[in-house]
C-alpha cells in the first residue's frame, strides 16, 4: 500500500471509511468485499501514479529539447540527470497489484461516477472512497520523487558558474519547483475519510442474512427443545 495508513485493528462495528479501506488492503483473510474495496484502491492508485508521471515526464522531455538545443548540450543535459527508479517502482507496483484484484474480484460492482457522496449506498461510498484514496495518494507520493529531482537540479544551478543555462533549461519558477496536480492536495479522502461506516467484513445483503440466522437459530433450537 501506498498512503502510508495506520496498522487496522480488529473488525469493528463502525469504523470510518478510511479505516475500512485499510482494513481491507491489510487483512490477511480477504473477503469479498475486502478485494473488491483494494480493486477500487488500486484502480486509483494506477490512474494516479499513471496521470503524474505524464505530467512530469512531459515537462522532462521540454527540458531536454531544450537542453538538447544548447551550445554547451552536454553540460545542459547534466542538469536534468534525473533517478526516477522509484517512480518505475511505484508504477509497476500498482499495475501489479490492480491485475491481481481485478482477477481476484468476481463482484462486478463498478465506482460509482457523477454521483453525491450523500446519495450513495454505503457500498458505493466505501467503493467510491477507496478509489479516491489510492488516486490521491500515489498522485501525492510520486510527485514528490519528481520534486525531490527537481530540487536537486535547483541546488546544482544556484551554485553553478553557469546558472543562467540551468535556470533557461527548468524554465520553472526557482521558489515552486512542483506542477499543480489537483489531486495532491488530497481534498476527497481528507473530506470523506472520517465519514463512519457500518459496513462489516462483508458485502451488506450477505451481512443482513447472516444476522438474521444467528437471531433465528436460538429459536428453533428451543422449539425444538419444547417437541421432545
Amino acid at each position: 500500500m501506498f498512503a502510508g495508513p495506520e496498522e487496522a485493528g480488529e473488525k469493528e462495528l463502525c469504523m470510518t471509511l478510511k479505516e475500512r479501506v485499510v482494513n481491507a488492503l491489510e487483512a490477511k483473510d480477504q473477503s469479498d468485499l475486502d478485494i473488491l474495496l483494494s480493486r477500487c484502491y488500486y484502480e486509483g492508485a494506477a490512474e494516479g501514479v499513471a496521470h503524474t508521471c505524464d505530467v512530469y515526464d512531459e515537462k522532462i522531455a521540454e527540458m531536454q529539447k531544450t537542453a538538447e538545443g544548447m551550445r554547451y548540450h552536454n553540460l545542459a543535459k547534466s542538469f536534468i540527470d534525473y533517478d526516477l527508479s522509484k517512480v518505475e517502482g511505484y508504477k509497476g507496483t500498482a499495475q501489479q497489484k490492480l491485475a491481481q484484484y481485478k482477477e481476484a474480484d468476481k463482484s462486478g460492482h463498478k465506482i460509482p461516477e457523477d454521483t453525491l457522496m450523500d446519495d450513495m449506498s454505503e457500498l458505493d461510498q466505501a467503493c467510491y472512497f477507496a478509489y479516491w484514496f489510492g488516486r490521491e495518494g500515489l498522485t501525492h507520493v510520486v510527485s514528490d520523487v519528481y520534486m525531490k529531482e527537481i530540487n536537486k537540479t535547483m541546488e546544482k544551478i544556484r551554485d553553478h558558474k553557469y546558472h543562467g543555462m540551468g535556470e533557461k533549461i527548468l524554465d520553472m519558477d526557482m521558489s515552486k519547483p512542483y506542477i499543480y496536480l489537483s489531486d495532491y492536495s488530497m481534498d476527497m479522502t481528507g473530506l470523506f475519510g472520517g465519514d463512519e461506516t457500518s459496513l462489516g467484513k462483508d458485502f451488506p445483503e450477505k451481512e443482513k442474512a447472516q444476522e438474521k440466522e444467528q437471531t433465528q437459530e436460538p429459536e428453533k433450537k428451543k422449539d425444538h427443545s419444547r417437541s421432545r
